[in-house]
């Protein structure tokens, strides 16, 4: 198996793993985008009721968004597992609860399992720079060989925001 030497910025050395394409699978599976809403309009000409999809529900729009978050962080976390398996928290380590329950307003509560306590503290200690965070998700896309023109290149396939500008032409991409 691959796998990349990281130097954090406390001088710690991680070894990140290259995190299995499955966990795409099971993450989307887990949350799936929610079903568009049926709408029937009974002013058909035959009387019947027409059923069409109504993707601008504002319910709709807000269980999509939902669902999305809820996927990027399950992504955010199953990269860090995955991807630094041989991370191990330190006897005695504890998450800074107090200051987190402070500012939080008492909501924040440390997750739980081994599991939990792994993210907490690869979380609030280990990448606690934002920089040595980068560098590790850096590190796990490129070992999925996933590089940023890779990402560039399906980035510029999307639709975005298309702008027609008279009868006959082509649409062109609005670059605002």
């Amino acid at each position: 198996m691959i796998t990349k030497e990281i130097k954090l910025s406390t001088g710690v050395t991680v070894t990140v793993h290259p995190v299995p394409q499955k966990i795409y699978d099971v993450i989307r599976m887990k949350h799936p985008d929610p079903p568009v809403p049926i709408l029937e309009d009974d002013r058909t000409a035959t009387g019947e009721p027409m059923r069409y999809e109504n993707p601008d529900d504002p319910d709709y729009r807000k269980a999509l968004r939902e669902a999305e978050r809820a996927r990027q962080t399950a992504w955010a976390e199953a990269s860090l597992l995955f991807g630094l398996p041989d991370m191990q928290v330190p006897d005695g380590w504890e998450p800074p609860t107090e200051e987190l329950e402070y500012l939080t307003g008492g909501q924040w509560q440390p997750r739980q399992g081994e599991k939990g306590r792994k993210l907490d503290y690869i979380e609030w200690e280990l990448l606690a720079v934002v920089g040595d965070y980068q560098r590790v998700q850096a590190a796990i896309n490129q070992l999925a060989m996933v590089s940023e023109e890779a990402v560039d290149a399906v980035e510029a396939t999307f639709r975005g925001d298309l702008e027609v500008q008279g009868q006959g032409e082509e649409p062109a991409r609005d670059s605002d």
